[in-house]
């Protein structure tokens, strides 16, 4: 049978379930929030990085500076469209609020916006779901493909 340990940790995973669910109306709203933690830990290791490759130490050792420079380059791309996520983002809410504000015509370019905006979100979350997949260790690898012309045949 469970011990007290057990059923405590069911009991507690089951209310954190529900908190989650109540906190996020819906399942997309727990997925970006997700996303943007994911994405907010990726740049801190991105600022990380930056400013390790400005340490001398690092700058003489070329293996390392060479590895971190390497990793660095490949989390500038993530780290773009992150920013441009979170600007996206930000103007959505901006738009949204512009929709309660007295003048009529912030209000028609605000409505004019909001579909523009909600498109370039989708597609940005769309490739930030894809840069967050594990990469294969070994596409980084290099190969050499020897093609001979052989003998016989029909």
């Amino acid at each position: 049978m469970w011990g007290e340990k057990q059923t405590f940790l069911v009991i507690s995973l089951g209310l954190i379930v529900l908190l989650i669910r109540f906190v996020f109306r819906t399942k997309e709203d727990a997925d970006n929030y997700y996303m943007l933690d994911k994405l907010d830990a990726i740049k801190a290791k991105f600022d990380n990085l930056s400013v390790a490759l400005t340490n001398p130490d690092i700058v003489s050792d070329n293996k390392r500076y060479s590895a971190m420079s390497k990793e660095y380059r490949s989390l500038e791309k993530i780290i773009t469209v992150r920013n441009e996520y979170v600007k996206t983002m930000e103007d959505i809410e901006f738009n949204k609020e512009v929709l309660n504000d007295n003048d009529e015509e912030m209000r028609n370019l605000a409505k004019e916006e909001l579909p523009i905006l909600e498109e370039k979100k989708d597609a940005l979350e769309k490739q930030l779901r894809n840069m967050l997949i594990p990469k294969d260790p070994y596409d980084e690898k290099n190969a050499i493909l020897e093609i001979r012309a052989g003998t016989g045949g029909d």
